[in-house]
């Protein structure tokens, strides 16, 4: 089977985000300045913990914010060239997959990657934690072929998951 896709902008940027906060080390971290933030406000309440150093703890908690939610999304889309690519022709079958460019064309096969996670908008290939590639939901031309597509990822990956 062949689908046909370019990027939006909007729903990549959404798509990175969504990578960026599952990851384990920022669910750790997002715990760790929360209960850090917590036990501030429960120093500064008891008298151990001056007013700045609660303000600071806030501050360091609204700038992982800004890094995971607007930062690395963006710069991650600006520096990937798939993202700004006018046409991507997929296709897949039960050997693997081929991605095609205006550059030209790779075949991968099924072993390439590790795991797959589906969202509402995406498909994610997962080679490692750090690197996927992303299938849009929206290019299947069907709910069927979209359908026999999660039916395909099913078989060759037993630790498919949905978010």
């Amino acid at each position: 089977m062949q689908i046909n896709f370019r990027y939006d902008k909007t729903t990549v940027i959404n798509a990175l985000r969504l990578h960026f906060l599952n990851r384990g080390e920022t669910k750790v971290l997002r715990i760790l300045f929360i209960a850090l933030f917590l036990l501030g406000i429960w120093g500064y309440w008891k008298g151990i913990i001056s007013y700045p150093v609660v303000v600071i703890i806030f501050l360091l908690i609204v700038l992982l914010t800004v890094v995971f939610w607007f930062i690395l999304p963006h710069s991650i889309y600006k520096k990937a060239k798939t993202f700004s690519e006018p046409s991507i022709s997929l296709q897949y079958g039960d050997e693997g997959i081929a991605i095609g460019t205006h550059a030209g064309a790779r075949q991968l096969s099924w072993n390439s990657f590790n795991r797959v996670l589906e969202t509402t908008d995406f498909f994610y290939l997962y080679r490692n934690n750090n690197a996927f590639f992303l299938i849009p939901t929206a290019a299947f031309r069907s709910e069927t072929e979209k359908k026999d597509f999660r039916e395909l990822l099913h078989r060759q990956f037993s630790n498919y998951s949905v978010k």
